[in-house]
């Protein structure tokens, strides 16, 4: 019988370590979202006029009944569909008549929607992924806020999402998988339309669609509209479209033409914005993590050779979801909340962007240290060696001017500073480093770099290349270099 070595030992438990880790940010990751959402979700009136309107509409369902049509003061209630009016009603009927009984279904589908979303980046990236999205999508307002009202529009995004994310598998996959997973997908989009109308159906076939051009996917138009796919979505949906219209004979023009084609074409419905009107609703209703929505953009166009097709995906609907609604001339913050879902990945994105290319950064500047310092006598850094940010380091070069040096630095195409940040105009030492207790034949020839996400190897190697010759040259003009004191030792400043 063979023993396995110590190293493949170590590396098992290594690797049940990272999976009980894993494990544990997971399940803390959903304690902390189901606190978030259902906490206190029941211990505050129900808001005007959206929750109370809907709250009575399932109330009035509920008892008397109806599944198909609903109620609203004893009037047939034909502007949304009946779906999320039942799962109101259900929930009324199984914990009785309260605000807590009320919002319960959107806090269900907010907390599915993310058990989806995690699920989904599990499969596609990685656990860490799946988790950071979730964290970032339970502490956005507008996540939070709508998964703790009567309103359809969580219930609408996690039908979007479960349409789309479906349709991703299934292109995936192949055969028999393939056509299950587009099923899945038009089943999705059909209770999608079934929660609030044609909406349902057009953002996600608009964000397949797109998905398929820039992916350069011709067949999978033809699957998105394959005769299962249609056969699926018109039976579940025809099927309620005619109960309903036999009812009410009304309904086939007031459910279509007025409530979908004039709201989206007319300010009928006095919810009027600018083309502009979701940029602030998502820089406020998605902070902190909008802060970060620039650089995610930033950085995915500079990925944009290296993006997963996941990637694509998210990117797709972040912009066509936006898009779409932006010129509806019917407005309101919620109707983007399908497209937080993938503003959520693009801030995963950045942060984890970020803390990638800082890493990167640090170590360019760490090179760029170590070989001055090793190259040219009489030079210190100045600051914490740890404590200090990752892209900036400032060196002092005893007895020359930080102005001279900078001279043969813009002459060899090199950018950098001297002096303090504040007065980097000025030619009197930076007042910050004889606060620090620089000597002043230091300070004056302290010299900052600072690097940037533009910044790659090749420059820090340039700047290596030409530094010592500088200083060689500036000291051989410097009056206090030939008793300078060359012996290299160290200095202390006060804070060390």
């Amino acid at each position: 019988m063979v023993e396995p070595s110590a190293g493949a030992t170590g590396a098992h438990v290594a690797a049940d370590a990272h999976a009980l880790s894993a494990r544990v940010w997971t399940i803390l990751a959903f304690v902390f979202s189901a606190a978030c959402i259902f906490c206190g979700l029941g211990s505050w009136a129900l808001l005007n006029p959206d929750e109370g309107r809907n709250a009575a509409v399932a109330l009035e369902m509920q008892r008397a009944g109806a599944w198909l049509v609903p109620l609203y003061n004893g009037i047939p209630y034909l502007d949304k569909p009946a779906f999320y009016f039942r799962t109101v009603a259900i929930s009324f009927s199984a914990f009785g008549h309260s605000e807590f009984a009320a919002r319960l279904p959107s806090a269900i589908f907010g907390l599915a929607l993310l058990a989806m979303v995690y699920a989904f980046c599990r499969r596609v990236y990685d656990s860490r992924t799946g988790v950071i999205a979730v964290a970032v999508l339970v502490t956005a307002p507008m996540f939070i806020g709508f998964a703790r009202m009567v309103i359809f529009d969580m219930a609408l995004a996690l039908a979007v999402w479960a349409s789309l994310f479906a349709a991703y598998v299934a292109e995936e996959e192949s055969g028999a998988a393939r056509r299950m997973w587009w099923a899945a997908s038009a089943l999705a989009a059909a209770t999608a339309t079934l929660i609030k109308g044609p909406v349902g159906f057009l953002v996600p076939a608009a964000v397949l669609l797109v998905l398929a051009i820039v992916d350069r996917r011709r067949g999978m138009i033809g699957r998105l509209f394959s005769p299962l796919n249609v056969a699926i979505f018109v039976a579940l949906v025809l099927a309620w479209f005619v109960a309903v219209s036999l009812r009410r004979p009304d309904f086939p023009h007031y459910g279509v033409v007025e409530e979908s084609l004039q709201r989206f074409t007319t300010a009928k419905y006095n919810r009027p914005g600018p083309f502009y009107y979701y940029l602030p609703v998502i820089a406020g209703f998605f902070f902190p993590w909008s802060a970060l929505l620039p650089e995610a953009i930033v950085a995915g166009w500079r990925a944009r050779a290296r993006a997963l097709a996941a990637d694509r995906l998210f990117g797709v609907a972040a912009i066509v979801v936006v898009l779409f609604f932006s010129v509806s001339h019917s407005k309101l913050p919620q109707y983007v909340l399908p497209g937080v879902v993938a503003l959520g990945k693009a801030a995963e994105f950045a942060a984890l962007h970020m803390a990638d290319e800082q890493t990167r950064v640090k170590g360019l500047r760490d090179r760029l240290e170590g070989a001055l310092l090793q190259r040219i006598p009489n030079c210190f850094v100045n600051g914490d060696l740890n404590d200090r940010l990752p892209n900036t380091c400032n060196i002092a070069f005893e007895y020359v001017e930080g102005e001279g040096i900078l001279l043969h630095l813009t002459r060899a195409g090199i950018a950098a500073s001297s002096g303090s940040a504040c007065t980097s105009g000025s030619l009197e030492p930076s007042h910050v480093l004889r606060a620090m207790n620089i000597p002043f034949t230091a300070a004056h020839g302290s010299i900052r770099f600072s690097l940037s996400r533009d910044n790659v190897p090749e420059d820090v190697d340039r700047v290596i290349e030409v530094m010592p010759g500088i200083l060689e040259k500036l000291r051989e003009l410097s009056p206090f270099w030939s008793n300078a004191d060359k012996s290299g030792k160290e200095f202390k400043p006060v804070y060390a």
